[in-house]
């Protein structure tokens, strides 16, 4: 797993923020948001919080614009850990903001704004 990036997701979790792909890759040299190293990486965190802590803290990585939440990876990364996500687009956006709202409990931040 890549710590440093695990490191930055708790810290942008922390400050009761999400970030974006095109930023997370920026700041942590990825070649772009849609490197498959940032995805892998990504995966292998949220499968760690979600062992560790009890939910998947990639939820905090969200689109910069146009479709809100985070992309298709996670909804089917989340199905391959066993979580239950559902179809449609309201049952992904159900998932996706429950996982964001037990990120921001954990993190004690009740700020943690919705990218919806």
């Amino acid at each position: 797993m890549n710590l440093r990036l695990y490191k930055k997701l708790q810290d942008v979790a922390s400050a009761g923020k999400t970030i974006t792909y095109e930023d997370l890759a920026r700041k942590m040299g990825y070649s772009g948001p849609r490197d498959k190293n940032l995805h892998e990486d990504l995966g292998e965190c949220s499968e760690f919080s979600l062992k560790k802590d009890g939910f998947m803290l990639s939820s905090i990585v969200v689109h910069k614009s146009g479709q809100p939440g985070p992309g298709e990876g996670f909804y089917l990364w989340a199905r391959t850990l066993g979580l239950k996500v559902g179809r449609g687009v309201f049952n992904k956006t159900r998932f996706f903001q429950h996982q964001l709202d037990m990120v921001r409990v954990h993190y004690n931040n009740g700020n943690l704004p919705s990218p919806l």
